[in-house]
């Protein structure tokens, strides 16, 4: 008869202990399959230096070029929505709490004019397309203008850059769910172990949001989002103040990119960027409604 291992507390097999004399101690055997090492680094994510300027950068983009939107979200403001299309309008109404649709549709509003002011075109008009994984794009005349959305409760982050590969990701400070339970759950076990090193829940939380928002941006920027399992791109600090990510996909590594990690202005949100390309100069700038 088979026997089925049960657990213990590591996720290793116990088998339980044979009748044979001496032999009363349960056994336990990795079933784990060997990780393998962790790659070289894909892109660096250096502190931003730059400030968030209030009459905002120019419409053009060059190509080594980035802009970051920071918009402000007040999900008790109204919001006109009559720019946005049938399909957003119908995703909005999706949202169970009204403070998440206000959010979501605030967000959207912004990105449709920061795009309409680099294309030319009206926000109403504006055009997208989607990825098989759902990443929208512009679609049309303008699709090489690459965009990048990301929100949360207080803020959203809007990139652009010309040549379509530029992710963001924008996490808001303050209580939340138990970050290092999570990290246990999804990170790699040297991240969870890291975080779990920390002196107080404080600069754990800090750590595990700039973390997340550094894989997240990453896996947007290649449009696959969370699809993709985030122990396989694993953060290291760089002991600078920085950080570094790899990712055990090569095939996402090639090339040369551009990190960013983004202090949001006024607002208590981390944020990180990554572009495609080195040596990006990166604007940000303060949208206003």
């Amino acid at each position: 008869m088979r026997v089925r291992p049960r657990r213990d507390v590591h996720g290793s097999a116990v088998v339980p202990p044979t009748r044979q004399a001496g032999h009363n101690t349960p056994v336990s055997i990795d079933l784990q399959p060997p990780r393998d090492p962790v790659p070289e680094p894909a892109v660096h994510f250096a502190p931003a230096t730059f400030p968030w300027l209030d009459d905002g950068p120019p419409p053009r983009l060059d190509a080594g070029a980035v802009h970051v939107w920071h918009v402000a979200l007040d999900a008790s403001r109204p919001i006109d929505d009559t720019v946005l299309d049938a399909g957003e309008r119908a995703r909005a109404e999706r949202f169970v709490h009204a403070a998440d649709r206000a959010r979501w549709v605030g967000a959207r509003v912004a990105l449709r004019a920061i795009l309409a002011r680099y294309s030319g075109v009206a926000p109403a008009a504006l055009a997208f397309a989607h990825e098989p994984l759902g990443r929208p794009r512009l679609a049309g005349p303008h699709a090489a203008l690459g965009f990048n959305l990301s929100h949360g409760r207080c803020c959203a982050l809007v990139a652009v850059a010309v040549g379509g590969v530029v992710g963001v990701d924008v996490e808001c400070r303050g209580p939340g769910p138990d970050a290092l339970a999570i990290a246990r759950d999804v990170f790699d076990e040297a991240e969870a172990r890291v975080l779990a090193a920390l002196p107080d829940t404080a600069t754990r939380d800090m750590a595990f949001r700039r973390a997340w928002c550094c894989k997240e941006a990453w896996l947007k920027a290649h449009g696959v989002g969370l699809t993709v399992p985030l122990a396989t791109v694993p953060v290291r600090d760089d002991g600078d103040g920085g950080c570094v990510l790899a990712d055990h996909d090569a095939t996402r590594s090639v090339g040369r990119w551009t990190g960013a990690l983004l202090s949001t202005p006024g607002t208590a949100c981390t944020g990180a960027l990554v572009v495609a390309g080195a040596g990006r100069r990166i604007t940000g700038a303060r949208w206003r409604t």
